[in-house]
């Protein structure tokens, strides 16, 4: 489990793809990046330096929150590995789950349509 996207990070802001079909997004059993994006995941780059030194790039993770508690987060290259979020009371720290990608699917498609 991973809490370096909390010591460096940047938002980016992503436009959603809106030429996808909703129905075809939902009957995936993997996502990309897109299928995030398109989700209203942000992307937040990694600053880690041993990432970096291994490949050349510092990261990114894809998040999502839900509210002040809870949140999803995917980060590279793991994107069919989402984690579920929940803040433990008030601390800075969380409990962790991983959240199977329909889980994901059906989680924010219920936020998005009436």
């Amino acid at each position: 489990m991973c809490f370096h996207y909390f010591i460096g990070f940047s938002f980016r802001s992503i436009t959603p793809n809106t030429n996808i079909n909703e129905t075809q997004l939902f009957k995936q059993t993997n996502m990309n990046y897109q299928d995030y994006i398109n989700l209203g995941f942000e992307r937040i780059d990694l600053d880690d330096g041993v990432e970096f030194k291994q490949t050349g790039y510092g990261g990114f993770a894809l998040t999502k929150k839900l509210n002040e508690n809870i949140m999803v987060e995917v980060a590279y290259p793991n994107l069919n590995e989402p984690n579920l979020y929940i803040r433990k009371g008030e601390s800075d720290s969380w409990h962790i789950f991983p959240i199977p990608i329909a889980a994901i699917k059906d989680l924010f498609r219920q936020q998005t349509t009436p």
